[in-house]
């Protein structure tokens, strides 16, 4: 899929890191699945994934 933020880059399977802060508290979650742009680095992940 062609990237929103950069317009330019296609993105492709990859990783991403996730982070949630809530409360003074904060949570890391590495290696999740998405799709990346190759272009500026923005990560898409999908509505399966973020349940």
């Amino acid at each position: 899929m062609k990237c929103v933020i950069c317009k330019h880059g296609e993105t492709q399977k990859g990783t991403t890191v996730l982070v949630f802060q809530r409360e003074g508290a904060t949570v890391v979650i590495l290696d999740v699945p998405a799709q990346v742009c190759q272009n500026c680095g923005e990560a898409y992940v999908n509505e399966q994934t973020s349940e």
